[in-house]
């Protein structure tokens, strides 16, 4: 029997990975009411419950699947033991994930978001925590990898030294600051993460160029950051 002619209104949970990756990544990616994008996960299901069904070859021998009835999906969840473990994700071309409308990451696809948020957590991870919660919809596999993100550079604390400024140096700093974290940034990182879209990075000059700055930008801003946290203003009239 195919999978075409099970019957309907069943939960399908299969038995091997070599059908569970086959459904996610060469159907699921094609699939425009599966958003062009497939997920293995793997969890356990207690023994006693698994029993009361029999486990039906639909293809191959690795086409092995349970069939269980929808109006008992509450009992199958409640057979569940332990975690529901994410194991392996398949994008399709046409593949852009949820798209949010607001904040920061409004109107870019999954790929400018991990960009966003990857170059963002090099900066602030305040940053990435505001938007992740701002944008929920938008899913946190985005910044989950196997291997975790690397976390912010912390230097070691060493005395603090006054910066002497006047009136009018510390507002120029202050200028700079907020032209880079507000203008500059932004506009540089819409820059990269166009170009990223765009296939191999290798030879890219605008993305290659768009790191390169972006890592300028973030400097200059924690100089500035360390020059007006330090900032001792001395009227030069008096």
């Amino acid at each position: 029997m195919g999978p075409s002619n099970r019957p309907l209104r069943l939960l399908y949970p299969v038995a091997t990975m070599e059908y569970a990756r086959q459904i996610a990544r060469d159907w699921n990616t094609r699939d425009e009411k599966s958003g062009f994008s497939g997920f293995v996960t793997t969890f356990e299901l207690d023994g006693s419950y698994l029993s009361n069904f029999k486990p039906h070859t639909v293809g191959s021998s690795e086409h092995v699947e349970y069939w269980i009835p929808a109006k008992d999906l509450s009992l199958f969840n409640g057979a569940i033991r332990g975690l529901i473990r994410l194991e392996e994700g398949f994008f399709g071309t046409p593949f852009t994930g949820h798209i949010p409308d607001a904040f920061g990451l409004k109107g870019k696809d999954a790929v400018a978001q991990f960009v966003a948020l990857s170059e963002s957590w090099e900066y602030s991870t305040f940053d990435v925590a505001y938007e992740m919660s701002a944008n929920r919809k938008t899913a946190d596999w985005q910044m989950r990898e196997k291997r975790p993100l690397r976390g912010p550079v912390r230097e070691e604390a060493g005395p603090t030294l006054k910066n002497y400024i006047t009136p009018t140096g510390l507002q120029r700093l202050k200028d700079e600051h907020r032209f880079l974290l507000s203008r500059e940034r932004p506009a540089v990182v819409e820059v990269v993460a166009w170009a990223a879209s765009n296939g191999d990075r290798s030879e890219n000059a605008d993305y290659l160029y768009g790191k390169r700055r972006l890592g300028q930008i973030d400097s200059r801003i924690r100089f500035l950051t360390k020059r007006i946290d330090a900032a001792v203003v001395v009227d030069p009239a008096a």
